[in-house]
């Protein structure tokens, strides 16, 4: 049985008594037509990643590769590695590489992210996921350009209340419930929330935290 196999910036296939480093094999392997070989690269990049190699060895053409598959990736369990993978990255890379190769600015991204946690056509595990990167582009765009992502900011939201709803499948709300122990603190403190109408958006986010803190 085949594995992919990372150190540091070095890529490549380790089996029976042989190990290659193709320049470019992780680029390849994503652009594969069989989604078996990109998600087996996919599940192989997130585990380096986590294991605190961080993104620091990503190519630009992983990352440039990584956003094209949000826009075009059909599997749907190779999507969901997607955005784990793009959670555990740089915000900041994220942003550039997007400006860069699809002249995408970064309030465009949240909105694409923000409809795949309200396609009610995706599984509960890709809605999560993308809940949880979401709420990390949120909180990086929040702080620097309010006006310009205030209808985003208001159906992002809009969203994660949503899905603290009872009738919401748990691995859902317990995304939503841990994106308000992270961001709720944030939005409660900042003079300009920016949220259209921040006082009942702020509440309504108060309310729904405190109702999960007391079901603990």
């Amino acid at each position: 049985m085949l594995n992919l196999h990372m150190e540091g910036p070095n890529v490549g296939w380790v089996g029976p008594a042989k190990k290659m480093n193709p320049t470019g094999l992780v680029e390849r392997m994503l652009g594969s037509e069989y989604h078996e070989v990109r998600l087996l690269t996919l599940e192989s990049l997130l585990r380096w990643m986590k294991q605190s190699h961080g993104d620091a060895y990503l190519s630009d053409e992983v990352q440039k590769i990584l956003l094209e598959m949000i826009m075009k990736e059909k599997n749907l369990e190779c999507l969901r590695q997607v955005l784990s993978i793009l959670y555990e990255m740089n915000v900041e890379k994220i942003f550039l590489t997007a400006k860069k190769h699809f002249q995408m600015e970064p309030k465009d991204l949240l909105r694409r992210i923000i409809n795949l946690v309200s396609a009610s056509s995706h599984s509960v595990e890709i809605q999560s996921s993308a809940l949880k990167l979401s709420s990390k582009l949120v909180i990086s765009l929040a702080s620097k350009v309010q006006e310009a992502i205030e209808s985003e900011l208001k159906d992002w939201v809009a969203l994660v209340v949503h899905c603290c709803g009872d009738e919401l499948q748990t691995e859902v709300k317990l995304a939503a419930a841990e994106i308000l122990a992270d961001i709720a603190p944030y939005f409660l403190t900042s003079p300009r929330p920016g949220l259209g109408e921040p006082t009942l958006q702020v509440n309504e986010l108060q309310r729904k935290q405190s109702q999960h803190l007391h079901k603990e």
